[in-house]
């Protein structure tokens, strides 16, 4: 039997994983997820002792919310697994790291390379897919479209939601982290992953509101500070303000697919477009968004932006 671990087996991605890897046959999947001061990756020595490991999914993101904090956390992870890996015997290492330029880019996207960039220098050979936000019920770039749906009474036109991307289906991206166990190299590699389509970012809501037979009127935004677009986060999306305010971040450069790569090494996956994978993650999803209401349009107006939205019938 051949032993896989999965670090981050509690998110989004990596629950899923464990599931659609659970019942391979000659496979033995080792979850793990820190609990009661064990495995936490940025303790070294809470990891447990490993041995014979052939496969390490690395799925960590955000070990912390403190935004002074996470690019050093996310570095010191990377490094500790690496080092806890190279002791337990490990054959390789899949990453899933973020599309995006290498240079000039956001705090976010910069840790997500410098994790790929550690771990492949690990001397463990590492395939770092690169992929740009998932589409799939539950992930948080979905339940973070829907909830700015339901909840905003209108449609809105913000220059930073013009940026490109490239999503990818939850169903597409478990085939690929799947494809990676018969992944074999000497050295590491950088594969970038993504559905069909490119779309703004914009124009996912728009997909939503249009597969959800939702009409809205179109209201243009004005740029805005920083600090007045994260209050207002916190207003529309309390539950992820923090993860968006990241994600917000990043939307400066486009997150799409500019090698073939991916078509070469793994040409039994056809990824599926975005109205596709938008739709299936609809029919899944069981998560409930209230629209804003009235109290909630009264801190609009406090944070003076109503005031300078022009509607557009």
């Amino acid at each position: 039997m051949k032993k896989i671990l999965i670090a981050g087996a509690n998110g989004f991605v990596g629950r899923h994983l464990k599931d659609a890897l659970s019942g391979l046959d000659g496979y033995d999947v080792h979850p793990v997820v820190r609990s009661n001061g064990k495995n936490d990756l940025l303790d070294a020595y809470s990891l447990e002792s490993l041995n014979d490991v052939d496969t390490a999914y690395y799925l960590v993101h955000g070990l912390k919310s403190d935004d002074r904090d996470f690019e050093y956390d996310e570095a010191k992870a990377a490094l500790n697994f690496a080092n806890w890996m190279k002791k337990s015997g490990c054959k390789k290492i899949i990453y899933l790291g973020a599309l995006g330029p290498e240079h000039q880019v956001s705090p976010h996207l910069r840790s997500r390379h410098l994790v790929g960039e550690i771990l492949s220098l690990s001397g463990i050979p590492c395939l770092e897919f690169r992929a740009s936000i998932v589409i799939g019920a539950g992930s948080t770039s979905f339940e973070m479209i829907k909830a700015l749906s339901e909840r905003l009474p209108f449609f809105p036109e913000f220059k930073k939601l013009d940026q490109l991307c490239q999503p990818i289906a939850l169903v597409d991206l478990m085939a690929y982290l799947r494809a990676g166990l018969d992944w074999n190299s000497d050295s590491s590699q950088v594969v970038e992953i993504g559905g069909l389509d490119r779309i703004t970012y914009g124009g996912l809501i728009a997909l939503y509101l249009n597969l959800t037979m939702k009409q809205k009127k179109s209201m243009k935004i004005p740029p805005v500070d920083d600090r007045i677009f994260r209050k207002l986060l916190q207003v529309m999306i309390p539950e992820m303000a923090d993860v968006g305010q990241k994600l917000f971040d990043s939307l400066v450069h486009e997150t799409v697919v500019n090698q073939r790569v991916a078509g070469k090494l793994f040409e039994n996956i056809n990824p599926i477009g975005v109205r596709e994978s938008m739709m299936s993650a609809i029919e899944s999803s069981t998560t409930h968004y209230r629209p804003l209401w009235d109290k909630e349009i009264q801190i609009l107006r406090q944070l003076k932006l109503l005031t300078k939205f022009d509607v557009i019938g």
